[in-house]
């Protein structure tokens, strides 16, 4: 443990990246935190690189800064799944040591690629966090696609139009960018090299919002059919209860006819957890799915929780999404 404690710089670094970090998603609607949340782990990453300082403290840096970043984001991971497992502390705490060690060595590379290059960050962190980001991504089980930097513009759907041509790592590479190119600034200390990086960081914002707004206002969107989303706002741990699971279903039951009653839907949605348990051990629900999609002729989409069995003592569990059908069938 003793290699994991950070100097004070190392801890203010951290800190501060983490808490600009975890300021750039929800329930936070602030988007500027993003721009700036790799700058002091930059910072702190070229001083080291740039003097004597070791490849250990910018991973130590990186790591707190996961421990911290990823810590405060995902903490609904513990909530979550408290309804399902005592071990939801732990599978909390599991991720983040997988994720903090993977910060640890993004970090790292920095470090190597500034010590061996002296390049600009304003190259060096796009490439290597999206790249970072790119390989955390396709990881088989191991993987991790939750909160790309690229995530935290989904506020402003004008900035985020450049997803159409990269995906949401073009933005993360745009976003790092910036940061990149704040930090040059800051470490160039001088006052033109400062004004040349904020007018090109400006001039990045500026492309990037005038492409989204060309491509708002020239994308044609053409209505295919009305659909209704019902939620029933019924909180989780209530439906684990299973105190009275049929009232549950009663209740989307009587909102999807209050919808047919106010408008005229092709398709009615119901929630993720709509179905508090399996269609085959309840199909009392399956008939109730039969009466609203068969007799209004307006399909039905809900999530439940499903079993398929591949043989004697085998079988796949899914979260699953099945539809009742204008016909009334019930299928996946």
């Amino acid at each position: 443990m003793r290699a994991l404690r950070p100097t004070r710089p190392e801890a203010v670094a951290a800190l501060a990246s983490a808490a600009l970090f975890a300021l750039a998603f929800p329930p936070f609607p602030f988007v500027l935190p993003v721009f700036l949340c790799l700058i002091p782990l930059a910072l702190l990453i070229a001083r080291a690189a740039d003097g004597d300082g070791t490849l250990s403290s910018a991973a130590r840096a990186g790591f707190w800064f996961g421990v911290l970043g990823y810590g405060c984001n995902l903490y609904w991971i513990a909530v979550a799944l408290s309804l399902f497992t005592k071990l939801a502390i732990a599978g909390y705490l599991a991720s983040l040591l997988w994720l903090a060690p993977f910060t640890s060595a993004t970090a790292a590379a920095l470090f190597v690629a500034r010590r061996s290059t002296r390049w600009p960050f304003a190259l060096l962190l796009p490439v290597i966090w999206t790249a970072s980001e790119l390989v955390l991504n396709y990881l088989a089980d191991l993987s991790f696609p939750w909160l790309p930097l690229g995530l935290a513009l989904s506020p402003l759907p004008v900035m985020a139009q450049i997803a159409d041509l990269s995906g949401v790592r073009g933005i993360s590479f745009w976003i790092a960018a910036t940061s990149g190119l704040l930090a040059d600034g800051y470490l160039l200390r001088s006052r033109r090299a400062v004004l040349l990086r904020v007018a090109g960081a400006l001039l990045l914002a500026g492309a990037v919002g005038a492409y989204g707004a060309w491509r708002m206002r020239t994308t044609t969107l053409t209505p295919l059919a009305r659909i209704a989303v019902v939620q029933p706002n019924i909180p989780e741990d209530e439906k684990l209860r299973g105190e009275d699971r049929d009232a549950f279903v009663g209740i989307a039951a009587a909102l999807t006819r209050e919808v047919y009653r106010a408008s005229d839907p092709a398709l009615v949605v119901w929630p993720e957890t709509a179905m508090p348990g399996f269609l085959a051990e309840n199909p009392q629900w399956s008939d109730t799915l039969r009466a609203l999609a068969g007799v209004e002729r307006v399909p039905l989409l809900f999530g439940t929780v499903d079993l398929v069995w591949r043989g004697q003592g085998d079988y796949d569990y899914y979260n699953a999404a099945l539809l009742a059908d204008a016909a009334g069938e019930v299928g996946g």
